[in-house]
């Protein structure tokens, strides 16, 4: 009698990075629209992640955007994380939910379910009391919102959250990758 050898019958959970390339400022500003104008842009791509970032302020007054975006990618490591499939969504939820830790600044504000983009969403405790601040995971990627009203509402009112909650759902279209 032979014995057959054993055979691998669980798929590999990690998928590949969605995140590849990084829209540039002007790209995101074309596709987000009511947007206060461009104040100053910020695109640091570096040998192993991507970072793009952008302000937007009609000044000397307000309202306020910023708009971030942080990808992590499979094909380049680190020292605390090797390339491989996966190693990018690993960075990506690391990031997300260092909020959530003891002490962290901004501290996790609690679940926005209702913003109904990427893998998940959570309000993030303001810098001041006339912002509201939004972080949402999506594979390999981190988005990062804040919103400041020219009215300055309490950050968890519906004033500050609900502007910033549409405007999720324009910046996470327009972030895409093709």
């Amino acid at each position: 009698m032979s014995i057959a050898p054993p055979t691998s019958t669980t798929p590999s959970t990690l998928v590949q990075a969605k995140y590849t390339a990084l829209p540039t400022c002007r790209q995101v500003t074309d596709k987000v629209t009511g947007l206060p104008p461009l104040r100053s842009g910020n695109e640091k791509p570096s040998a192993s992640d991507m970072l793009t970032g952008r302000e937007f302020q009609r000044i000397p007054d307000w309202p306020r955007v910023n708009l971030q975006v942080s990808a992590w990618r499979d094909d380049v490591g680190d020292i605390s994380y090797p390339a491989s499939a996966g190693r990018g969504a690993l960075k990506a939820r690391e990031a997300y939910d260092a909020p959530s830790k003891p002490g962290s600044d901004p501290a996790d504000d609690g679940t926005a379910e209702d913003v109904q983009v990427g893998e998940k969403a959570k309000w993030l405790t303001p810098k001041d009391n006339g912002s509201c601040t939004l972080m949402i995971l999506d594979q390999n990627a981190v988005l990062h919102l804040e919103y400041k009203p020219a009215d300055k509402p309490a950050p968890r009112s519906q004033e500050c959250r609900g502007p910033l909650r549409e405007l999720a759902k324009s910046f996470y279209n327009a972030v895409q990758t093709q």
